[in-house]
């Protein structure tokens, strides 16, 4: 059973998403084959849920704090473009593919780059600006958003907070019957 609540503030709970993303890639870097691929599917859909989640929540908190915390969060929300476009491409390209370690090399430095901004940019700017009740708040959402956000990179989806909440478990649930179906085929 899963549960909608937590005992984290949401910027504590981001960081803690951030540390299971950095294990996430050294382990589709530590393995190979079949076990490499089941890694990289759990680091893939770890990864989209995640910028979901901050689509959804992080950046419109951000625009409501003030221009510094916009700008900040603007800067992140470009990074996030360019992750989901690299994540699509590795998706693409495959575990097998000549050119597969190499980029997602290029790509974990990218996505931890990312992870420190925000840790060290814009979370303090949520912290400063939000009561604890808030920062609760932003947890449970979080907790709540991630069971319905989509596992796949989708470069090409808005990034509009409303247009992600109305599309979002449709196109969420459209990832996971292709997961369960590619699943499928390969067993």
């Amino acid at each position: 059973m899963t549960t909608n609540s937590t005992d984290l503030s949401g910027t504590q709970l981001l960081r803690e998403r951030h540390e299971q993303i950095k294990q996430l890639f050294q382990e589709v870097l530590d393995l190979t084959g079949d076990e490499r691929a089941e890694a990289f599917d759990c680091l893939r859909a770890t990864l989209a849920v995640h910028e979901t989640v901050e689509e959804m929540f992080v950046h419109p908190l951000a625009r409501e704090i003030g221009p510094e915390a916009e700008a900040v969060a603007r800067a992140r929300i470009e990074e996030e473009q360019q992750a989901t476009q690299m994540l699509s491409d590795l998706e693409h390209l495959g575990v097998e593919g000549d050119q597969f370690a190499t980029r997602l090399v290029m790509f974990r430095h990218a996505v931890i780059e990312h992870a420190e901004a925000e840790e060290n940019e814009l979370f303090p700017l949520i912290e400063g600006n939000c009561s604890q009740e808030d920062l609760k708040a932003l947890g449970d959402s979080i907790i709540t958003a991630e069971q319905i956000a989509p596992t796949h990179a989708h470069p090409h989806t808005p990034k509009n907070p409303a247009v992600l909440m109305l599309t979002g478990p449709f196109v969420a649930m459209v990832d996971h019957a292709r997961d369960h179906f590619r699943k499928l085929r390969v067993e």
